[in-house]
């Protein structure tokens, strides 16, 4: 058994399955048993930073596959790894794929340290032993040419942890879809020849999913013959729809569109998004669960990826990995972790991977939190209060994987509410109050889980605006994972505690 940490200690483990996941060679995927944009993304000037780190390793099993292979990719800012040794690449590699995540799509700009350190993920990937996959994402913010791109696929196109999927070297990118310097009348000309063809001719054939965001999705496969697939970053609800709970609407329309054109689609996951800077100051509501309905949605639609966004964009909040501790992060993010969404990942990535309902045997819990209300006012704080913020919710969000019935008591300041909670996945909320803020499982008198009560205090007097969340996990122990259960799940809203935003 490979060494695992503890924070994680088995909530996941994949039993009874059969089917392999094939690569154009025919060898089947190891995939490990785990233990229990204003675009976002997109035409913004603002620099990154952080790192993340782990030492998480996950044990083989079973080749995993359902009807058709599914994929899991976390978006990695490379630039934010200008400091990143092998161990480094080798300890967040390890944490993502004992996760269920497959690789990390590696988003590269022309930065100077970018060459050595896309070199350094792919000598720590096989240094891992984990078969734990890579491709590239360009940023075409950055890159203006064909000639800049084309290196990174033929160097790594047959390295041994570069993705490949359908026999050919997989890339993406974000925008790109207006450029003019590729050397052809029309950017789609451009991307057909001077990129797909010119590197099919060398060789290497590529797999090309880009995101093309401003281009409509109905034509899109007729007006880029070079995309073999299409990736999407709309993670966030926008415009009209920014007040409301993401749907999975713009989903449809891309699967329908590239299951019609036999293309391949990639759909995006996040946990949050907020930016505080001169460049960006924003907050997207992220409310009501989204990350596991975005799951769930995903589970629904049964797309060939799903993207996770991200890593470790730290200075946009949406980052699932540790937080970095060999570069200063924006001053929202030390103390904010997020790694409890880990947990969560490898939950619902079992059921996309596998279908079906896992089978629970250890009570886990997670949750998450603002540390301020959202009409909380930072006097002193010159960005400014981040747009959107009208559209988020002051709740304390929580979900509890329960082996049988019991009892879910969640206290913030000084309110505090109890509800029944049946085995299974139950997702739970209540608004929250200025104080303390605690979470207890207890079952039959007696207490099975409870958080560590050492989190943020909930403030509403702040000196700068904070709409990142904090997340905690608590883990009993060890919880298999089979192909399917009849175990169900709840939705419960808790309303006993006042909205803290009537303090303010």
């Amino acid at each position: 058994m490979l060494p695992r940490l503890a924070w994680l200690a088995s909530l996941l483990s994949i039993a009874s399955i059969s089917a392999a996941r094939a690569y154009d060679d025919d060898q089947g995927f190891q995939i490990g048993r785990a233990s229990l944009y204003e675009h976002p993304h997109v035409n913004d000037n603002s620099e990154f930073y952080g790192q993340a780190s782990g030492k998480l390793r996950r044990r083989d099993c079973q080749p995993l596959l359902p009807t058709t292979p599914k994929w899991v990719f976390a978006h990695f800012v490379v630039s934010n790894a200008a400091n990143y040794t092998v161990q480094d690449w080798q300890n967040d590699m390890t944490l993502a794929f004992n996760t269920g995540i497959d690789g990390f799509a590696l988003r590269i700009g022309t930065n100077p340290s970018t060459i050595g350190q896309v070199n350094m993920a792919y000598v720590a990937a096989n240094a891992t032993g984990l078969n734990f996959k890579l491709y590239v994402v360009f940023d075409m913010e950055q890159f203006v040419t064909a000639d800049e791109m084309l290196p990174y696929i033929t160097t790594y196109g047959l390295h041994p942890n570069q993705f490949i999927y359908g026999a050919k070297v997989f890339a993406s990118t974000i925008g790109g879809e207006n450029i003019t310097t590729l050397g052809e009348a029309t950017p789609a000309q451009g991307w057909q020849t001077d990129f797909k063809l010119a590197s099919a001719k060398s060789g290497y054939p590529i797999y090309f999913v880009p995101a093309f965001p401003t281009l409509d999705i109905a034509s899109f496969f007729t007006a880029e013959p070079a995309a073999d697939g299409v990736s999407n970053l709309d993670a966030w609800p926008v415009g009209p729809a920014a007040s409301m709970d993401l749907s999975n609407a713009t989903d449809i329309e891309y699967l329908a569109s590239a299951t019609e054109a036999g293309k391949t689609y990639m759909l995006p996951i996040s946990p949050s998004f907020f930016s505080h800077s001169i460049y960006q100051n924003r907050v997207y509501r992220t409310d009501d669960w989204e990350y596991s309905s975005r799951w769930e949605q995903a589970i629904a639609l049964g797309p060939d990826f799903v993207q996770i966004l991200t890593w470790n964009d730290y200075e946009r909040s949406d980052y699932i990995g540790p937080i970095s501790t060999t570069r200063p992060e924006p001053a929202f993010v030390p103390g904010y972790p997020h790694t409890a969404f880990l947990l969560l990942s490898q939950f619902y990535i079992a059921r996309y991977k596998q279908g079906g309902f896992p089978v629970i045997t250890t009570d886990a819990l997670v949750f998450w939190y603002r540390t301020s209300s959202k009409n909380a006012v930072a006097p002193l704080d010159t960005i400014g209060r981040p747009k959107g913020y009208q559209n988020v919710d002051d709740m304390i969000y929580v979900e509890v994987i329960c082996v049988s019935p019991g009892e879910l008591t969640i206290s913030s300041g000084d309110a505090t509410s109890t509800t029944p909670v049946i085995a299974g996945i139950n997702k739970l909320k209540m608004a929250f109050r200025e104080g303390k803020v605690q979470v207890v499982l207890t079952r039959n008198g007696g207490v099975v889980l409870n958080s560590s009560g050492t989190g943020p205090l909930i403030n509403n007097t702040i000196a700068a605006y904070n709409f990142n969340p904090y997340a905690e996990q608590v883990i009993a122990g060890t919880v298999a994972v089979a192909a399917t259960s009849a175990v169900g799940s709840a939705t419960s809203s808790m309303t006993a505690a006042t909205p803290a935003s009537s303090g303010v």
